[in-house]
């Protein structure tokens, strides 16, 4: 066997152990968000019972963050069905359609900028480029503003 006949054999391995366990389907993808709802619901309910003006520890709310832009991320990727947008798709949106993408960019903005803020080397900060791109092909009027 030769070296790329076992890279070839490696990769269809390493492919197939991904697709047994799972990851790379919708199946999994729905259980691992059911997951990340019932743990949010749990923090949401200690955070509960905490003073409103009490105070976290850094890494925990840098967890949070994270995890946060991570899932707002690929929530976007759904949105936009993992393809930017081509100005044939923005010219074919009304303008509700278009204010509501431009808002939904805008308040993404906002939080990987919070991010990017508290960590600048981190995810945030390649977040909002992606977010500023994915706004000029939109059009949004908030991204000429800053």
């Amino acid at each position: 066997m030769n070296k790329e006949q076992l890279k070839k054999l490696i990769k269809e391995e390493l492919q197939a152990v991904l697709n047994e366990d799972g990851h790379t389907d919708v199946a999994s993808a729905r259980r691992q968000l059911a997951l990340a709802i019932e743990d949010s619901k749990q923090m949401l309910d200690a955070l509960a019972n905490l003073p409103g003006e009490g105070s976290l520890p850094s890494w925990w709310m840098k967890k949070v963050a994270v995890s946060s832009a991570y899932l707002n991320g690929a929530r976007d990727y759904l949105l936009t069905s993992g393809e930017a947008m081509n100005e044939m798709e923005i010219r074919s949106m009304d303008a509700g359609e278009q204010r509501r993408k431009c808002a939904r960019l805008k308040k993404s903005h906002e939080r990987a900028m919070a991010d990017a803020y508290a960590d600048p080397q981190g995810y945030g900060a390649i977040e909002v480029k992606t977010i500023e791109r994915m706004a000029t092909k939109a059009d949004c009027e908030w991204l000429r503003e800053l």
